[in-house]
């Protein structure tokens, strides 16, 4: 999975779903969020087991292969914060 979006809407619509993450779990899978690139988007989505978000990132998005992946939320919004960039370019998450 290629995934290129809009830094600006990208990081807005993850910042949204980050009270929806645990920071200590026994379930390490409920502190990170999932990416799901398809041919309409990108959908981000977290859960803690009783809140869910998903948000949808439209528009200046480029996929090339759809997918999904699971990626810790609070390295990600720091890192991509961090990136200073028009756009983030992820290839092959694994």
């Amino acid at each position: 999975m290629k995934l290129m979006v809009s830094a600006k809407p990208f990081t807005a619509e993850l910042k949204s779903v980050l009270p929806a993450t645990v920071a200590r779990s026994g379930l390490p899978m409920l502190s990170g969020v999932r990416l799901e690139a398809s041919g309409s988007g990108v959908a981000i989505e977290a859960t803690d087991l009783e809140l869910t978000a998903r948000r949808f990132v439209r528009g200046d998005v480029t996929i090339d292969g759809a997918g999904s992946v699971v990626v810790p939320a609070k390295a990600l919004a720091k890192a991509v914060t961090a990136m200073h960039v028009g756009r983030v370019t992820r290839d092959e998450w694994r």
